[in-house]
């Protein structure tokens, strides 16, 4: 069969959009218009009869509900790593455009790809349960004050501080030179009578040993006589550091007088005793419960020596034992001085061993061995007077007594004893030796 004739339709919505560069010409109320640009998105436009007014497209202007919620999660988006806005313009360039406000609303939101967005979208139920920055701050400060009151509220009283610690190797260092030991006073109570003290003694000041003395654990002490209108005082010279705390602690048990002015003095004084650097005091007036430990800490500014002394005005009456002088602030339990040795019976220092003999508990006489000689001390006469009865010393032996029981050499004559029946056959004879 032969083609009679032939044509074309062409099926045109007047709601669809006329997209191009310029404006169409006679547009009617309502036409749309998609202005083609180059170099920036496409702008939809509509003819309202007199002009063309630009339209939008934004979610703000479509459902504003929406947006808002879209905004308030955006910090909740970013840790989800999801993109809103590519899935919206994904589906929004592929949209049928309407101007009915209702069906583009229906159309994005009933989506399937903008159902998935929202379901990733953490909503406000679930971030309830996370602290906001300002409740985080607001822990962290109660925090921060509940660990220091907890902190002020460690009583630390009973520890040591680091001020007492403060003893560098340099300063023990310099310790044992200066003492030689913990305790820089010799012959602290007296075990050694006045053996390394000087000053205004005689009959003013004795040595002492009581019960009460060795349950302390000192065993001796120095006994400050009363002597009316006439002081008395002791001291030793000891080696001291510039900025290097010495402390001086005692025992003493005084009993309180009538006298005037001040009584008993423990001090630091210059090398020549002629000013005091430091002091305690214990006025006339004042006794003491038995015997009470006390001291006083003093720094030099020099590098030198320092009197320790012990003063006394003429009416005091005081018991005095547990000398010592250690360095540092803080002072350390009574100990003899590095070297030294003293008991009832054995007394050993830099000077010498001396061992005692005693009698119902008094001394009687000993035996001393020192760097110059060997030698023996006795009382014969009970007054408290020692009388040297023998000693030895480089090539010579000195005695007051000497007695051989059988027989004695000396060079090549022996004396030897002779004891038969008969009177007559008793005494030593001398006799050559057979060398």
């Amino acid at each position: 069969m032969a083609i009679v004739a032939s044509g074309q339709l062409t099926l045109v919505d007047l709601n669809d959009a006329i997209i191009a560069g310029i404006a169409p010409a006679n547009p009617t109320v309502g036409t749309l218009w998609i202005k083609e640009i180059t170099d920036a998105p496409d702008e939809l436009y509509k003819w309202d009869g007199n002009a063309w007014i630009p339209q939008s497209l934004s979610l703000a202007s479509l459902d504003p509900d929406q947006s808002d919620k879209l905004d308030n999660a955006s910090d909740t988006v970013d840790d989800l790593n999801i993109n809103i806005v590519p899935a919206l313009d994904v589906r929004l360039s592929n949209a049928e455009i309407e101007i009915d406000p209702d069906k583009i609303i229906s159309t994005v939101t009933n989506h399937d790809t903008f159902k998935g967005v929202l379901d990733q979208k953490a909503d406000s139920e679930s971030l309830g349960d996370y602290a906001t920055l300002e409740q985080l701050g607001t822990a962290e400060g109660n925090l921060r004050d509940e660990i220091a009151d907890k902190i002020g509220q460690i009583d630390l009283s009973h520890y040591i501080t680091q001020a007492d610690l403060t003893q560098t190797s340099d300063s023990f260092t310099a310790m044992f030179k200066a003492g030689g030991g913990v305790n820089l006073l010799k012959n602290s109570i007296g075990f050694g009578g006045f053996e390394s003290w000087q000053g205004v003694i005689g009959g003013r000041i004795s040595t002492t040993t009581n019960n009460t003395l060795n349950s302390l654990g000192f065993g001796s002490a120095f006994f400050f006589k009363s002597t009316p209108t006439l002081s008395k005082y002791i001291y030793q010279l000891i080696d001291v550091v510039a900025g290097q705390p010495y402390t001086f602690s005692w025992n003493v048990n005084k009993i309180g007088s009538t006298g005037t002015g001040d009584s008993l003095h423990f001090q630091f004084k210059t090398e020549d005793n002629a000013t005091t650097l430091l002091q305690k005091v214990y006025p006339n007036s004042s006794s003491t419960n038995g015997y009470e430990q006390d001291s006083i800490t003093y720094t030099p500014d020099f590098t030198g020596r320092v009197s320790v002394r012990i003063y006394a005005f003429g009416d005091v009456e005081a018991t005095i034992t547990g000398l010592m002088v250690n360095l540092g602030s803080v002072p350390l339990q009574w100990t003899m001085a590095t070297g030294e040795i003293y008991n009832t019976n054995v007394r050993m220092d830099i000077n010498g061993i001396k061992v005692f003999q005693l009698e119902n508990g008094v001394e009687k006489g000993f035996t001393q061995i020192s760097s110059e000689e060997f030698a023996g001390f006795y009382d014969s006469d009970n007054n408290g007077t020692y009388e040297k009865v023998f000693y030895l010393k480089e090539d010579e032996t000195v005695s007051k007594k000497f007695r051989a029981n059988n027989e004695f050499t000396m060079g090549n004559i022996k004396i030897i004893k002779i004891d038969k029946s008969s009177n007559s056959g008793k005494g030593w004879a001398f006799v050559p030796t057979t060398e």
